[in-house]
């Protein structure tokens, strides 16, 4: 089988509204998936448009944090507030934020391919 040959490192933005890195099968499957990219010669990072919801609270309030080269981060807060006011703002920040980020990478040219 012949090996792939990588020209130049491929910037790979994902944007996920579920738990990240361990949570329900979707964040399990963007958890594996990712690591695949990144083991195939690619910089791949997540953002996370809303805080924890299900299963155990966070004990770091740490916003960046890696798992195995795949750095992510979340965009408001790290853990899903109880109030309707704050919860508002965590939406808003999970849409804001990705925008921004996806406008500052392409205007440096920096971002290949966003997957959401």
């Amino acid at each position: 089988m012949p090996t792939k040959v990588h020209n130049s490192q491929n910037y790979i933005l994902l944007i996920t509204s579920s738990n990240f890195p361990y949570g329900g099968a979707s964040a399990n499957l963007l958890r594996l998936f990712s690591i695949g990219l990144s083991k195939e010669g690619n910089s791949v990072s997540v953002l996370i448009q809303r805080g924890k919801q299900f299963g155990k609270q966070k004990q770091t309030t740490e916003k960046k944090n890696s798992i195995e080269s795949i750095d992510y981060e979340y965009c408001g807060f790290v853990n899903r507030p109880n109030s309707i006011i704050l919860k508002i703002v965590d939406n808003i920040l999970g849409i804001l934020i990705p925008l921004l980020v996806i406008l500052k990478k392409k205007i440096k040219n920096s971002l290949n391919v966003i997957v959401v």
